[in-house]
């Protein structure tokens, strides 16, 4: 009801996106804060001064948190996707579940079409379809903070899968390079 910017009641495409991002950005800004002050607590309970190793840590953990925060709606949660969804799909009351549609008629070919007004929907009816497609609008920070954790988890994945994948040629091109010099000595 905030972001209704005629007044009449109902919410439009653009007026529902500014909803949804509405309830998202102060739970980005407070996430991305959260991170920040963590990791600037754990730079002061430091006794020493810090290896270039753990700015380099704080560093990266400062871009995925950050990261996180940028990219979960956009592209893990598909907030404009689905907020088409949501605003698509509304029952749309006011309208009787009929298309309301104008007959435009284009001079210089002769033609005429119709097209679909763009129609408006209450805030319940928002409501009620975002409920079911847009969950992830319900406990956002929850859902930033679990992206941030995954995107963690998949570096230090990472991490080791690169060592393992060393350690695996290494071993290899040393069996190859004992083989090769025993065919040689016979």
């Amino acid at each position: 009801r905030l972001r209704d910017g005629d007044g009449d009641g109902r919410l439009d495409a653009e007026e529902a996106d500014v909803v949804a991002r509405f309830a998202v950005a102060p739970v980005q800004g407070a996430v991305l804060s959260m991170v920040r002050a963590a990791i600037d607590a754990d730079a002061d309970t430091a006794e020493t001064k810090p290896s270039r190793r753990i700015k380099k840590r704080r560093k990266k953990l400062l871009e995925a948190a950050e990261k996180a925060c940028k990219n979960h709606f956009q592209l893990e949660a598909e907030l404009p996707h689905r907020l088409r969804c949501v605003y698509d799909w509304a029952d749309k009351a006011h309208q009787d579940g009929k298309m309301v549609t104008v007959n435009v008629s284009d001079d210089v070919t002769g033609r005429s079409r119709y097209v679909e007004l763009a129609p408006k929907i209450s805030w319940e009816e928002f409501d009620k379809e975002r409920s079911h497609i847009l969950a992830h609008l319900e406990r956002p920070g929850q859902e930033i903070v679990g992206s941030f954790r995954e995107d963690l988890l998949v570096a230090q994945g990472k991490g080791r899968q690169d060592k393992q994948l060393l350690k695996e040629c290494s071993l290899f091109v040393l069996g190859v390079t004992i083989i090769d010099v025993g065919i040689n000595l016979l």
